[in-house]
């Protein structure tokens, strides 16, 4: 079976916090808890938690709307100008190959 790598970004002392949790709990790192646990728990319909009480959708229109205020706020008014979708095409297009 073909494997991908992922990656994310967080704060180092956040992420030594997790490998030693996850290393404790589980006997394995962080990311692979994320790439083997936490998939197989969601493929099983568990669903993942939500910090902040709020949905995918509400979460990610107050990101798209943090961006547009952010880039109000630090002088780049052309980002505060795009739509919604030009903002997720704008930020996939730094991940991609």
């Amino acid at each position: 079976m073909a494997t991908v790598t992922f990656a994310g970004r967080t704060r180092e002392q956040d992420l030594a916090f997790m490998n030693a949790l996850t290393r404790k709990e589980f006997g394995v790192s962080f990311g692979q808890y994320c790439g083997s646990i936490l998939v197989e728990a969601a493929r099983q319909g568990i669903e993942l938690p939500r910090p902040d009480g709020r949905n995918a959708v509400s979460r990610r229109a107050a990101a798209v709307a943090k961006m547009k205020l952010l880039s109000r706020e630090k002088g780049n008014p052309a980002i505060a100008r795009m739509s919604d979708s030009e903002i997720k095409e704008l930020i996939a297009s730094r991940y991609e190959g």
